[in-house]
């Protein structure tokens, strides 16, 4: 899971949605692909998390 960077996660997200809103998703299957997506969700908010806080941390050295 962690070892995702964010741009796939991102795209692997994406892909998701679209499926879903293209009704490209069973049923059966749409409750794996929300598990799946809300676990994208995390590592991208990780991600982006982590990375304001090395920029903070950045900033704060000027």
């Amino acid at each position: 899971m962690a070892t995702l960077t964010y741009k796939k996660a991102s795209e692997e997200l994406q892909k998701i949605v679209s499926d879903i809103e293209d009704g490209k998703v069973s049923i059966d299957n749409l409750y794996a692909k929300l598990e799946r997506a809300k676990e994208l969700i995390e590592i991208c908010q990780s991600k982006l998390k982590q990375t304001d806080g090395e920029v903070k941390k950045l900033l704060a050295k000027k």
